[in-house]
């Protein structure tokens, strides 16, 4: 299907002049009287790019281009005019312009620059589609085991979460979501019977899944944005001691150590008490760091403090660590004693409160008092 191109100009010559210098693009070339009928033929037909004049009736230029890149921030919009002082370039590039030409045009130069637009729109399609597929990898690995159903976007949003804290710029969140959703995409070749948990593991499965960062960095090495992506695929289970894998570093990027402790948070499905092999040893970025535990299950309380925990994970009658992991029970209130239904259940079964029968008065003469004592 050929690209669509909107052109957005109250002038009809030059709407037509318009049409005939885009047409031996091999575009689709749309046309509009004003900016308003150009918002509404895009939220009708999304297009690839976006020709408009800086002055039209009911909605100018400027306008057009702020609403047209909040719905996609990625769609192309060339601004012209005849205008040529700086402001009214300033104020189009603070409205989202991607580009400017001036009147009159010169056809040359103005299908040189909607050609590479419209090819930069190209790629950035292709490299979506190619992000969709790896993700779909992911989900695929998910699926396998339906406890970890959703792990790469919540690491996602708890490394976010994170790194706004730590004040990390735009660009930075973006590389960091992107790493935090692909993060254990090497895991795609691991087998079913590791994924799952369904035996205890031999050194060859550790083996095995102590080698899926590396197998990620390498599914990833194709992509354009690899550089920036490989230090969160390859090295989120690094630890400062040295202890990590796969390359044992000592010095980790802090962006990277945010996604390890997102990696740890403790999921809602985790059992409190945890077998001694399973618990964690210290945090995952620190010394001591925990020992190698089921890579697809949560290991232990320590991780990213992101909020309060949801309600019903803290159990009653617990007290929780900054770590998010239970010490043990609560001390009663002063003066109060533990209800029947949390007292310890004993051989005969739940200790009930036992309580006096009423005491039942006959009428009649008052007994006597007793001894040294008045009666009533």
């Amino acid at each position: 299907m050929n690209p669509t191109v909107l052109v957005a100009e109250d002038d009809p010559v030059q709407r037509l002049l318009l049409r005939r210098a885009l047409e031996p693009l091999g575009v689709e070339v749309r046309l509009a009287h004003h900016g308003r009928e150009a918002l509404d033929l895009a939220l009708e037909a999304p297009p690839h790019l976006v020709l408009t004049d800086l002055h039209m009736p009911h909605m100018d230029g400027l306008e057009l281009t702020r609403r047209l890149k909040a719905l996609d921030p990625l769609l192309p919009v060339l601004l012209f005019t005849a205008d040529r002082d700086h402001e009214t370039r300033l104020r189009g590039l603070e409205a989202g312009a991607d580009d400017f030409l001036n009147r009159p045009f010169d056809l040359t130069e103005l299908r040189l620059r909607v050609k590479g637009h419209l090819e930069r729109r190209r790629l950035q399609e292709k490299l979506e589609d190619l992000e969709r597929a790896l993700l779909a990898l992911v989900r695929a690995v998910e699926a396998k085991d339906p406890y970890t159903a959703g792990h790469a976007e919540r690491v996602a949003r708890y490394a976010l979460l994170g790194a706004r804290e730590l004040g990390a710029g735009e660009e930075e969140l973006q590389d960091l979501h992107m790493g935090a959703l692909l993060h254990d995409v090497g895991k795609i070749g691991l087998p079913d019977r590791i994924l799952r948990g369904e035996a205890p593991l031999s050194e060859a499965d550790w083996r095995l899944i102590q080698a899926h960062p590396v197998k990620g960095d390498e599914i990833l090495t194709p992509l354009k944005a690899h550089p920036r992506l490989r230090p969160y695929v390859r090295w989120h289970h690094e630890k400062l001691d040295g202890s990590g894998y796969p390359d044992g570093l000592t010095e980790i990027p802090l962006l990277v150590q945010v996604l390890s402790a997102a990696d740890h948070v403790r999921r809602p499905h985790q059992p409190q008490d945890l077998p001694e092999g399973r618990k964690a040893r210290g945090s995952p970025g620190g010394p001591g760091a925990g020992g190698p535990g089921r890579e697809t299950r949560p290991r232990g309380g320590a991780g990213l403090a992101v909020g309060p925990p949801a309600r019903g994970l803290r159990g009653r009658g617990t007290r929780t660590s900054p770590l998010g992991t239970p010490k043990g029970p609560t001390s009663p209130l002063p003066g109060r004693a533990p209800s029947a239904s949390r007292r310890r259940r004993g051989p005969g079964g739940w200790r009930a409160r036992r309580r006096s029968p009423p005491r039942c008065r006959t009428p009649g003469p008052r007994p006597p008092g007793r001894p040294g004592r008045g009666p009533g």
